[in-house]
């Protein structure tokens, strides 16, 4: 790559001719061609500080003492690799400057002191100093004047990076190397700048060494300063020798205005876009987009930067004392994350997602295993898979529905009852960790399964409680004497309904097997009513949430499927009174639809479906039956295990989460925090409405009788 370069040797030998006890300030030369050209071009340039006696051994210990402990950066960088590597973030709060510096010296350290012109009044003055004559020389204005101090052991790299600020690196003792890289892809990535400009990440990239033939690698010694493009990847090898250097950020206005540009089209940007991100002119788009960053900023405030966790402290000796990371360190540095569509899961990648959900009882659900997925992708062009690894370990796998916006939601919605991401408890995700990866704007969901990690903390007032009835080893008569001896009384009230009813319309009869062989056509019709009576949305006759259910209610368990439709029920003399019907793996049961018919109300077949349930699980061939949330008040007589939930609304920075945010909180304000409040229920059952019908039109359709069906309901 031919980057322009220009090296002013006259100023070099100036210098030399005059001796350093007359220098009273710095003096910088720069080559005629930076005109107009600062951060758009490399250049290398000549100075005198180094002759200025404030770099020697002994000031730079005065002036590790008087910089703020608490502001120090220490750091540690491991070996060169094909990837983007981290550095190992440190602290040295007993050692004096000495003990620092002898560390320096001896071991492989890098000290980085942050602004030090806003701290200390001498280097304050030397940076005024610096960047005037930087102004003069290129004719162009600066902005934002950072001035650091660099200390380093012999030796040590830093790793391949960027800044998206302006730099001009000033070299005052011992020699480096330092390789530049040309702007743009494969050098960086579209995805990586965008993370940087919108703070998800800091600036450390993935380097490879074939980059190599393309950089400009320019050797510094005392008394040379460079200064390169704007965003080029660049990184520093130490020579043999402690090494000292000025980094001088800083912006101009043309790189603020592309900076800003940078800002809007990252804000844009579509997940796997390969466009460029970063302008390469300030033409009217760029000023364009400049402009309307200042939009988004409002909209979306940047996050602060993390900081590294810290990892080790540096005691005397120059010891590494290995720390304990703070919780939760940058886990997701390591990680990869795919988003995929279910046609494009590999087997390995099936065998590995089973593996996750067979490890937990969580989990063990047919609702969040791939074959779920599959069977609601038949039916909806809109599913998604987010994976996440760690090399070839899957680490979680969150199937959701994409919908507009950079919003989605849970696979098969309304009927995830359960939405988690299935995850390796090792792993130290949270739902909120994975939708980050991902790159989506925001995340909704009224019942997500708390993952292991918030499980084990969660307070349990603040979640959801599910039921199940759940063998886990027992036999069905077992399970069943072991809650009769708990409810003595309300199992003796069960078995006298159970008399009645019997006594009164006919003979009992348990059923259940494949749906296609039983009455769910009877289920469904009930089900209809009864949400008309109460004024909800018919989920039966809704076309997205009705196709699943005709879906289902087909489905039998087939080589290479494990899912069937299934349905339990209770008839009297023959004719069906109350069933539940759903989807069920080999031996777990989820029921969607629970209902029964209106003339029998008076003997509480749900809770007598319920009774003969927990007696024929054996013969079902069912470890589990779900129960799911709600009516706490009779399931809790059957069960035996649960599961927690919670509703979630996670967004991540960007314009997109922010618009996401605003959209929700707006219900929070009137109303929408208590669950039970009008604007709550108002909120679930839009998302209901937008969930089941996909077109604007039965969109409408279906607000209208929301409201007027409500109404009809209040008015009783």
């Amino acid at each position: 790559m031919n980057l322009s370069l220009a090296v002013t040797d006259k100023a070099t030998s100036d210098w030399r001719k005059e001796p350093s006890r007359s220098l009273p300030a710095a003096r910088f030369h720069w080559p005629e061609t930076l005109k107009q050209n600062l951060g758009k071009l490399t250049f290398q340039g000549t100075h005198n500080a180094h002759h200025l006696g404030r770099f020697s051994d002994a000031k730079l210990i005065e002036l590790l003492d008087q910089y703020p402990r608490d502001k120090f950066g220490i750091y540690r960088f491991p070996s060169y690799a094909k990837a983007a590597q981290k550095a190992e973030h440190g602290c040295a709060p007993t050692l004096t400057g000495a003990e620092i510096m002898k560390a320096v010296n001896d071991g492989k350290i890098w000290l980085n002191l942050r602004a030090v012109n806003k701290e200390l009044p001498e280097y304050q003055a030397l940076a005024g100093t610096i960047f005037e004559q930087l102004k003069a020389a290129s004719g162009t204005a600066t902005f934002k004047e950072d001035v650091g101090v660099l200390i380093s052991s012999p030796n040590i790299h830093v790793h391949y990076h960027l800044d998206i600020p302006l730099v001009c690196l000033v070299q005052l003792r011992g020699e480096k190397k330092i390789s530049i890289y040309p702007t743009g892809a494969p050098f960086v990535e579209p995805g990586q700048l965008s993370d940087f400009a919108l703070r998800r990440q800091d600036e450390q990239m993935t380097y490879s060494k074939s980059f190599d033939a393309e950089a400009t690698v320019i050797s510094l010694k005392p008394g040379l300063a460079v200064t390169w493009p704007q965003t080029a990847p660049h990184r520093v090898q130490n020579g043999n020798s402690v090494n000292v250097s000025l980094s001088c950020e800083f912006m101009t206005l043309e790189g603020i205005l592309k900076a800003n540009a940078l800002y809007t089209n990252a804000s844009l940007r579509k997940e796997n876009s390969t466009r460029a991100v970063f302008p390469k002119k300030l033409n009217a788009s760029a000023l364009a987009k400049a402009g309307t960053a200042r939009v988004l900023k409002k909209l979306s405030p940047l996050t602060e930067k993390t900081s590294t966790p810290v990892t080790f402290e540096l005691v005397k000796g120059g010891k590494i004392k290995r720390l304990s990371p703070p919780a939760p360190v940058e886990i997701r540095s390591a990680m990869t994350c795919r988003v995929i569509k279910p046609k494009d899961l590999t087997e390995k990648d099936r065998a590995d997602w089973k593996q996750l959900q067979h490890s937990n009882f969580q989990y063990n659900s047919p609702l969040l295993s791939p074959d779920f997925m599959d069977l609601i992708a038949q039916t909806r062009r809109d599913v998604r898979c987010i994976l996440v690894h760690r090399g070839a370990k899957l680490l979680a796998v969150l199937p959701v529905f994409e919908r507009h916006f950079g919003l989605i939601r849970p696979v098969g919605a309304p009927f995830s009852d359960y939405a988690a991401p299935i995850m390796a408890k090792e792993s130290g995700l949270t739902v909120k960790d994975i939708i980050a990866l991902s790159g989506y704007a925001a995340y909704r969901s009224h019942a997500v399964l708390l993952p292991p990690p918030e499980l084990e903390t969660a307070e349990k007032d603040v979640a959801t409680r599910s039921y199940i009835i759940h063998l886990n080893g027992e036999t069905a008569e077992e399970h069943l004497e072991t809650n009769r001896a708990l409810h003595a009384k309300r199992y003796k009230n069960f078995r006298r309904l159970m008399s009645k009813l019997e006594r009164e319309h006919g003979p009992i009869e348990f059923i259940h097997g494949p749906a296609k062989d039983l009455p769910v056509e009877t289920l469904l019709e009930w089900k209809s009513k009864q949400f008309s009576r109460e004024g909800f949305l018919d989920i039966t006759a809704s076309k997205n949430s009705a196709s699943i259910l005709n879906k289902v209610s087909k489905l039998e368990q087939r080589e290479g499927n494990v899912l069937s439709g299934f349905m339990t029920g209770l008839k009297v003399n023959g004719t069906l009174i109350t069933g539940h019907f759903g989807i069920r793996d080999e031996a777990n049961f989820h029921p969607w639809i629970s209902a029964y018919d209106p003339d029998f109300e008076d003997y509480s077949p749900g809770l007598l479906l319920l009774y003969k349930i927990a007696e024929e699980m054996g013969h079902m061939g069912l470890e589990s039956y779900d129960l799911s949330t709600g009516h706490d008040s009779y399931k809790k007589y059957f069960c035996s295990a649960s599961r927690y939930t919670r509703e979630v609304h996670i967004t991540a920075p960007g314009l997109m989460g922010r618009l996401q945010k605003m959209s929700y909180e707006i219900w929070d304000k009137i109303g929408g925090k208590n669950p039970e409040s009008p604007a709550a229920r108002m909120r679930r059952r839009f998302d209901h409405i937008f969930i089941c019908e996909p077109k604007m039109r039965g969109r409408a359709k279906e607000v209208l009788l929301a409201f007027v069906k409500r109404s009809r309901v209040s008015g009783k």
